[in-house]
């Protein structure tokens, strides 16, 4: 499978197939993606992308907490120096 940019600059994709089985294949996985984009769809609960999305999401919530976090501890408080 050889992957990279036609002239218009939107991607592209070469693939081979072995048996007629084969190319339906993937025919149905590339009509399924697109399906799945074309509704707005997450990914397949248990896929690959499923889990880097989850991922990334659980990251960012945390990254959220520990600045709000931050944000709202009280300012310590200025040591007094002798005059």
């Amino acid at each position: 499978m050889d992957s990279g940019f036609a002239d218009t600059g939107m991607p592209m994709i070469t693939n081979a197939w072995a048996t007629e089985d084969e190319r339906n294949d993937w025919e149905r996985v590339i009509a399924y993606k697109v399906e799945r984009m074309r509704l707005g769809l997450p990914p397949s609960h248990g896929s690959a992308l499923d889990a880097c999305e989850r991922f990334d999401l659980d990251a960012s919530h945390k990254l959220i907490r520990d600045n709000l976090e931050a944000a709202n501890r009280p300012a310590p408080t200025p040591k007094k120096v002798p005059a």
